[in-house]
């Protein structure tokens, strides 16, 4: 395979460099509130959005630019390379999901919106007794005049606490096998009945978080898809989800080793074999994600594929082992430092790192995913 840019790619490289030179987001790392920090992402999803930058892999149909996913890799790759916020990875997640999936109101109401930054999204499927196995969830939608009445909770809720809708799978139909019982619906995070609250990981960060619903009612023009497609939404959603490619990750990726090499000189260490060595190992793991990345995205563009695929699960684990490797790399190299200069505090991210094990489905659900549906091994 030639993983160089064609002309088309290296010309839309070149004017995003331009354009990411000249359009930044002062001190979008240094809010001082969750509700701050998300304004100020807002803004650089609008602005991503008014400069063509959003959706550019989707179908003109459903408003983007009807170019090769791999143009989103480009994207995603160039931005964590320069100063700014990373990709707002949700994009290719939920209004992906509703233009694949939805009515055409669905599409016209939701789909414009989040692109723009006015819509904020969180995922509602995880419980506490239904993690890595989301078919074996309990919150429950009841048929009502005009609509459903939901209950029930969710946990791991990224975003939930300054999202504005909720993407949420509950169970309609007990009558038929867990997985088939299960629909997708489109819920704001106004509607009566709902709280929401902040689960802090150890590092006091917020992000994830629970949401409690008590009798909502959601009218049937929320409902995404029909009655029962909710496992079939959520495993399309979950490719999305996976493929670090077209979400932020890379992006994150690319920042923190950015972070990570100004550390080491600002420490004096560039010198040093051991550290040089190591720097070098997670730009390789990082870069070969890229490649196996521009691999699946080759593959999909000539198979006409719309979604990554069981494949995507590759992308995850990869990203989560250079995303760990990473910190454990920083934490080593500030050694006690942090015990006695309170400028140095890496536990922060280090603690967000082990997060990348958990969220999209476990290391042990990837592995079990490629063994069974890539490579077809036997279930024993």
């Amino acid at each position: 395979m030639d993983y160089r840019d064609t002309p088309d790619e290296a010309a839309f490289r070149h004017q995003l460099r331009g354009w990411l030179a000249e359009t930044k987001v002062p001190n979008w790392k240094d809010a001082d509130s969750i509700s701050e920090a998300q304004r100020r992402m807002r803004i650089w999803n609008k602005a991503l959005h008014d400069a063509g930058y959003l959706a550019i892999g989707w179908p003109t149909e459903e408003g983007g630019q009807g170019l090769s996913p791999i143009f989103n890799l480009i994207l995603n790759d160039e931005i964590g390379k320069a100063d700014c916020p990373p990709y707002p990875g949700w994009i290719n997640i939920f209004p992906r999901a509703i233009s694949i999936h939805g009515t055409d109101a669905q599409r016209e109401r939701f789909v414009p919106a989040t692109l723009d930054g006015e819509i904020i999204w969180c995922q509602g499927f995880s419980e506490p007794g239904a993690g890595s196995d989301i078919a074996s969830m309990s919150t429950r939608a009841v048929r009502s005049e005009g609509g459903w009445i939901i209950s029930g909770q969710k946990l791991w809720t990224t975003s939930v606490i300054y999202a504005d809708w909720c993407f949420l799978l509950a169970r309609t139909d007990d009558s038929v096998s867990k997985h088939r019982g299960i629909s997708a619906f489109l819920v704001s995070l106004d509607s009566p009945g709902i709280t929401a609250g902040a689960v802090e990981l150890a590092n006091g960060n917020p992000e994830t978080g629970q949401l409690f619903l008590d009798d909502v009612f959601v009218p049937d023009d929320q409902m995404l898809g029909g009655e029962g497609d909710g496992w079939r939404i959520a495993l399309s959603t979950f490719s999305y989800e996976r493929n670090p490619v077209e979400t932020e990750y890379i992006s994150e990726l690319r920042q923190w080793m950015r972070s990570a090499e100004q550390l080491a000189s600002d420490l004096g260490k560039l010198d040093d074999i051991h550290v040089r060595r190591r720097l070098a190992d997670i730009r390789t793991r990082i870069d070969g994600l890229v490649y196996v990345g521009l691999e699946q995205l080759s593959a999909r563009v000539a198979e006409g594929r719309v979604y990554p695929g069981e494949e995507s699960s590759v992308g995850k684990l990869l990203w989560t082992y250079a995303g760990q490797e990473m910190q454990h790399f920083v934490l080593d190299l500030l050694g006690s430092r942090p015990l006695a200069d309170p400028q140095y505090n890496p536990m922060g991210d280090y603690i967000w790192s082990r997060v990348l094990s958990v969220f999209g489905g476990t290391e042990q659900i990837q592995k079990n995913v490629l063994a069974w549906r890539v490579l077809g091994l036997p279930r024993v």
